[in-house]
């Protein structure tokens, strides 16, 4: 069962004694009070109990201190960059890393309390796919790689429609490039299958919501190209198949003109990516995927 980390602290004692497997979320540690080396070494009186933490900072590119990463059996990290060398550990933390993935905030679910079975309802579409907008982004400013892209945009797509926003207010920023203060789901939703082409830009992390949000309405992407670098759980995301990345702002605009003019690759492209999405996201399969991890290692 789920506890915060006060309750946790109570419940060491009896950890062992209890339970198969303690697995910690990286976020979940009381703010203003930093959780590192000392305060987690009863860890290391475990002997029976497995220990396994999940790393859900948004940055595929960092991971905790490894001297914490020892005190841990299994790691789970939301996103793995696809060549491991560049983490800097040792083998022997190699073998622990295991990829999940963050929620996509568009899909939601229940758990029951009297069967613990999930119920998913995935989002609906009113209104039809009639496309108004050429290119598409609506965000938060938590990149400087989102203010160059939309700038840029701005510069030579009379069709662009979005902007970033105040993540903390919602209200759109103040500065000289496309503004928009946040939408409401059903507004963003209808806002992204009205787009031929959407965005899905790098934020404080190469993967972001938007990227499920869009896979998920089977919209067309196109997406900075960090997320050539990471890799998610099940069937990996393919360039030009799932979605079509851009590395600078040449190959922007080459082709953001490219797609616009070229409609049944989008949509072939969109329906692939549903497709994908319909595969990974998937709660039993993922819980099972999890699940054998750590029976692996009891293994």
């Amino acid at each position: 069962h789920a506890v915060d980390y006060e309750e946790l602290c109570k419940m060491i004692p009896s950890i062992d004694k209890t339970y198969d497997w303690i697995i910690l979320n990286s976020k979940f540690f009381p703010k203003g009070k930093p959780v590192g080396l000392q305060e987690l070494s009863w860890l290391k009186t475990l002997n029976k109990c497995g220990k396994a933490i999940l790393d859900s900072s948004a940055n595929a590119d960092i991971l905790p201190d490894e001297r914490l990463l020892d005190y841990f059996d299994v790691i789970f990290k939301r996103e793995l960059l696809k060549d491991l060398d560049r983490y800097k550990i040792s083998p022997a933390t190699h073998r622990k890393l295991h990829v999940t993935m963050l929620s996509c905030p568009l899909v939601r679910a229940h758990l029951s309390r009297f069967n613990h079975a999930v119920t998913r309802r995935d989002p609906v579409l009113s209104g039809g796919r009639e496309y108004i907008h050429d290119v598409s982004f609506i965000g938060t400013d938590n990149n400087p790689i989102r203010r160059s892209v939309l700038a840029e945009l701005s510069q030579f797509s009379n069709g662009f429609y979005g902007g970033l926003y105040d993540r903390y207010t919602g209200k759109a920023i103040e500065w000289d490039g496309p503004r928009h203060p946040r939408l409401r789901r059903s507004q963003y939703i209808q806002v992204t299958v009205q787009s031929r082409i959407n965005l899905a830009l790098d934020g404080k992390g190469q993967f972001t919501f938007r990227h499920l949000d869009l896979w998920c309405l089977g919209a067309f992407m196109l997406s900075t190209s960090s997320i050539r670098e990471i890799q998610l759980p099940g069937t990996a995301p393919e360039e030009n198949v799932h979605y079509v990345s851009f590395k600078d702002k040449d190959e922007l605009k080459e082709k953001v003109q490219y797609y616009l003019a070229n409609e049944q690759e989008r949509q072939k492209i969109a329906e692939a990516g549903k497709d994908l999405f319909k595969s990974i996201y998937d709660f039993s399969r993922h819980g099972q995927y999890i699940k054998d991890v750590l029976l692996r290692f009891k293994a």
